[in-house]
């Protein structure tokens, strides 16, 4: 995990903790943990793993391609995305629970998510997906 120390412009230190964080993977903490934080919620596809999970299951069942375009369609607006992903889901009814708990066991996480967690767990914030 790479740590950096604000900028007087905090909207700076933000833009490199992202750049980062794209480019190589890492997990930035930009500035000290406030005290009165308790919770920390974090979206897990391309956030806390570098991969997008639905996308790999559809893969492993032959439906990659579909998938993708169905995805792409909701991200770019095209279509309304609960619509969107309820059918996207339904797409993979059926996928055997195997299936599942190999993509599972193999999630790439993000570089430093250990550190951070540990930090998150030291300071007594509780973490969610």
């Amino acid at each position: 995990m790479k740590h950096l120390t604000p900028y007087p412009d905090k909207s700076s230190a933000i833009g490199q903790a992202l750049r980062i964080a794209r480019e190589q993977g890492e997990v930035v903490l930009v500035g000290e943990m406030p005290q009165q934080v308790r919770l920390v919620c974090f979206d897990m596809d391309a956030t806390l793993i570098r991969m997008e999970t639905i996308n790999e299951i559809a893969a492993a069942a032959g439906l990659g391609e579909e998938m993708k375009m169905l995805t792409l369609r909701a991200m770019q607006g095209e279509e309304d995305f609960r619509s969107n992903f309820i059918q996207r889901v339904k797409m993979l009814r059926g996928v055997p629970v195997s299936v599942l708990e190999k993509i599972a066991s193999n999630m790439p996480y993000a570089n430093g998510l250990d550190s951070l967690i540990k930090r998150l767990d030291d300071a007594g914030i509780e973490t969610a997906v």
